[in-house]
C-alpha cells in the first residue's frame, strides 16, 4: 500500500465511496494491526460527531492535500507516532471526500511546544461555601464527606460533587458556588438531584436546600442540566441576559459574560427563556434562543451540535476563527491573541475530541487557511 493509499480508503469509506475491492483493502490494512484499527477508530467517533455541519470548504483543503503529498516522507514509525495524534482532525468536506491528511511534519516549524502554553482540560473545580471558605474539588478523593448538617449533605463522588437532601424539611438559605477555572469542567447534583455539567470558566450559585416555590441558580459561563421534574417548583437559571424556565427537561445555556453571542438550546421537553424588554420564547427540542447585540432569534439547530463538548468534542460549524480561539483559551487555559485582527473572521466547520493536544486543531487551521501559530512567551500568537 501506497504512503497516502490508507487515508485515501478511511476517507472513501467514511463517506460511502469504495468499491468492493477497495474495502477488501481497507479491511486487509486493519487486520495488519490494532493500532491501524485505533487510528480507524478515532476517525470514525469524530466523523459521526461532525457529519450533521456538513461543511463546503474551498480549494484550500486541495491545495493543502497536494502540499502534503509533496512533503518529504517520514520513516514509518514516526509517521504512525504523529497519526495517531493527528487522526481525529476532522476539517473535512464530507461531500468531496477529503481529509486534512494528518501524517507529515511541517517543515521548518516542528517544535512550536504549544504544550507549554496550552494543556488540555480536566476535571476541577472550587466549591464556596456560605461562610467564605473554599474547597479545592480536584484534590480531593472519591467519597470525601465534605458537609452534612440542616438535613443537607455535601459529598464528592465519582460522579462530581453530590448534594442530597433529607426528607425533613428545613430552612437553609446559605448560597453555594462551584467555580470552575479555565482548563476544567465539573458534573454537579443539586440538591433537587438536577444534574449539572460544567464547562470551562464557569460559576454557578445555588441554594444547598431550594425554596419551596421555586429552584433558581445563578449562571455564568456554560452549563447542560439534566432537571429533575417537579410541578410544584419550576427550575430557573438565571445568565447574564436571559433566564430559562423548566419544570423538567434537558438543555445547554452558554451565557459567557465577555460573548457577544448567547444562546440556550433545548434537547428534550420543553423550556421557556425571557430575555429583558422580549416577551418570552418556548423552546421545543431541536430549537435554540440565540442572543447577539440585543436581538433574540429563535431557531432550528442541531443540538447535538451544542452539547458535543460534555460529550468530549469540539464541533465548530460556521464558526469564526476569534470564536474558536475563545473556546481553546478556556479549554486548555491558554492567552491566546491576534497579531492580525483580519484573521479573526476566517470560518471553519469541523471537530476535534477535546483531550487531544492543541496542535491537532492548529496542524488543521494552518492547512487550510492563511492564518499560522507561534509561541511567544506565554502567549499563544496567531497571525498571517
Amino acid at each position: 500500500m501506497n504512503e497516502y493509499r490508507e487515508y485515501e480508503l478511511m476517507a472513501g469509506m467514511l463517506n460511502g465511496e469504495l468499491n468492493k475491492d477497495e474495502q477488501e483493502e481497507l479491511q486487509q490494512w486493519l487486520e495488519e494491526s490494532r493500532e491501524h484499527r485505533e487510528i480507524f477508530a478515532n476517525m470514525q467517533e469524530i466523523h459521526a460527531v461532525a457529519k450533521e455541519t456538513r461543511p463546503a470548504f474551498s480549494t484550500d483543503v486541495e491545495r493543502a492535500l497536494r502540499a502534503a503529498k509533496r512533503g518529504k516522507r517520514i520513516e514509518r514509525t514516526r509517521r504512525w507516532k504523529v497519526l495517531s495524534r493527528y487522526a481525529a482532525v476532522a476539517l473535512l468536506a464530507l461531500g468531496a471526500g477529503w481529509w486534512v491528511y494528518p501524517g507529515e511534519e511541517k517543515r521548518g516549524d516542528d517544535d512550536r511546544s504549544f504544550e507549554v502554553v496550552a494543556v488540555p482540560g480536566r476535571a476541577r473545580a472550587i466549591l464556596r461555601q456560605g461562610d467564605g471558605t473554599g474547597v479545592t474539588l480536584d484534590d480531593l478523593s472519591r467519597d470525601t464527606l465534605l458537609s452534612s448538617r440542616g438535613g443537607v449533605t455535601v459529598a464528592v463522588k465519582e460522579g462530581g460533587l453530590v448534594y442530597s437532601t433529607s426528607a425533613v424539611e428545613s430552612a437553609d438559605a446559605e448560597m453555594n458556588e462551584v467555580i470552575v477555572p479555565r482548563g476544567g469542567e465539573f458534573q454537579l447534583v443539586l440538591p433537587d438531584g438536577t444534574v449539572a455539567r460544567l464547562n470551562a470558566e464557569t460559576r454557578v450559585l445555588f441554594p444547598r436546600r431550594f425554596a419551596a416555590d421555586e429552584r433558581r441558580v445563578l449562571l455564568s459561563g456554560e452549563a447542560y442540566f439534566e432537571v429533575t421534574r417537579d410541578e410544584a417548583r419550576p427550575f430557573i437559571v438565571e445568565a447574564p441576559g436571559m433566564e430559562v424556565r423548566v419544570l423538567g427537561t434537558r438543555f445547554n445555556v452558554s451565557a459567557y459574560p465577555l460573548d457577544e453571542a448567547r444562546h440556550a438550546t433545548l434537547a428534550g421537553g420543553r423550556v421557556e427563556v425571557s430575555v429583558p424588554g422580549q416577551s418570552p420564547v418556548t423552546l421545543l427540542p431541536g430549537e435554540q434562543l440565540y442572543l447577539r447585540g440585543g436581538q433574540v432569534e429563535k431557531r432550528e439547530v442541531n443540538a447535538e451540535t451544542y452539547l458535543s463538548w460534555m460529550n468530549g468534542h469540539f464541533v465548530f460549524r460556521d464558526a469564526g476563527l476569534d470564536e474558536i480561539a475563545r473556546q481553546l483559551s478556556r479549554w486548555y487555559d491558554a492567552e491566546i491573541v491576534f497579531a492580525d485582527e483580519t484573521l479573526k473572521e476566517i470560518r471553519f466547520t469541523g471537530g476535534i475530541v477535546r483531550s487531544d493536544p492543541v496542535e491537532t486543531l492548529i496542524r488543521a487551521i494552518e492547512a487550510t487557511s492563511q492564518a499560522r501559530f507561534r509561541v511567544e512567551g506565554k502567549q499563544l500568537v496567531i497571525y498571517k
